[in-house]
């Protein structure tokens, strides 16, 4: 496999297919970086998405899920991780969750962020998180990364109580991420944050928050362990542009964990219960319920996924549930 020394002095080698999309010879990798085993989008390129929810509900699982879904496809992940220790400890989480493969894999970054002298000095919580974005060699490698990870919020200096300082945390540490858009990349930033004790009051901090993500999910349920099985929802807090198949306060995936006799973990990331969601059903009362609308009226009104919407009319269309009218505007079959 090709590579070379960057500026950093850091061996790089390239995966051939990502290297080729960078080049350009392929067509851009799709939408979604993450789906679950139905292909339900979960993380979406070009996107910041916060995942938050209480210790150890899985959220570092899912996010190694997510790196290894990403390297599997052909792409470049790379995990950042502030938290203490989590050098010496994330070779177990990785091998708990089936991951091993990972490590070394020339796709797969693990950036341990916490030197003690990174850590304490300058004060500043805002001027140390400036000082290690001006600083790390990430600003010279070769590649641009398909998901980047940043584990987590609170450790890197975004746990913040004002929405000003939350914003220069996010500019100094986050934007230089989505700045190879321009050369070709398309990243998916995923935020690891903590809800506290209490969940349901959301992700420690602001309101500034969730403002400048573009989708934040909550980790809800009862988490695994290497003693017992657990499974828990990824509820859509926030969903902007309507890019997952799921309304906002409504599951987009369910995740099962089950440890296994060789203290290993299975991990599954399904679809949530299909009882809970038919598009075509909400499209039907909707239409009663509003009239006659076109197709992005009736995504705007049941707040799915527009491709769910669009699919869900068009197979309506072909069983005469509902008819087409001028200018596109879509009702109820007589």
């Amino acid at each position: 496999m090709d590579g070379d020394y960057n500026s950093a002095g850091v061996w790089v080698q390239w995966h051939d297919q990502w290297a080729s999309r960078i080049a350009g010879d392929l067509e851009p990798m799709p939408a979604p970086v993450f789906t679950t085993a139905g292909g339900r989008p979960l993380l979406m390129e070009d996107s910041v998405t916060l995942l938050c929810g209480p210790a150890s509900s899985g959220k570092t699982t899912i996010a190694l899920a997510a790196c290894a879904a990403v390297v599997e496809a052909g792409g470049v992940a790379v995990y950042l991780t502030w938290e203490r220790h989590r050098s010496s400890t994330m070779a177990r989480r990785l091998s708990e969750a089936g991951l091993d493969w990972l490590r070394g894999h020339d796709c797969f970054r693990l950036v341990d962020c916490r030197p003690d002298a990174w850590y304490t000095a300058p004060a500043s919580r805002i001027d140390r998180a400036r000082e290690w974005a001006s600083c790390h060699p990430h600003k010279d490698w070769d590649f641009y990364p398909c998901l980047v990870v940043f584990d987590s919020v609170t450790m890197a200096g975004g746990g913040t109580s004002t929405d000003d300082v939350w914003a220069q945390w996010f500019t100094a540490m986050v934007a230089p991420w989505l700045h190879g858009q321009e050369a070709g990349g398309k990243a998916s930033i995923l935020l690891i944050d903590h809800t506290g004790k209490d969940p349901s009051r959301g992700a420690r901090g602001t309101q500034a928050k969730t403002d400048q993500v573009d989708i934040q999910l909550a980790v809800k349920g009862t988490g695994w362990s290497k003693h017992a099985a657990g499974e828990v929802e990824l509820v859509v807090v926030k969903d902007g542009d309507s890019m997952l198949d799921a309304p906002v306060g409504k599951a987009a995936a369910l995740i099962k964990g089950k440890p296994l006799e060789d203290r290993r973990l299975r991990l599954e990331v399904c679809d949530p219960d299909p009882g809970k969601r038919n598009v075509e059903s909400e499209v039907l009362d909707a239409l009663e319920e509003s009239g006659p609308m076109d197709r992005a009226a009736i995504a705007k009104a049941i707040r799915a996924r527009r491709s769910s919407v669009l699919e869900a009319v068009r197979e309506l269309l072909a069983g005469g549930d509902v008819a087409e009218g001028e200018n596109g505007v879509i009702s109820l079959a007589d």
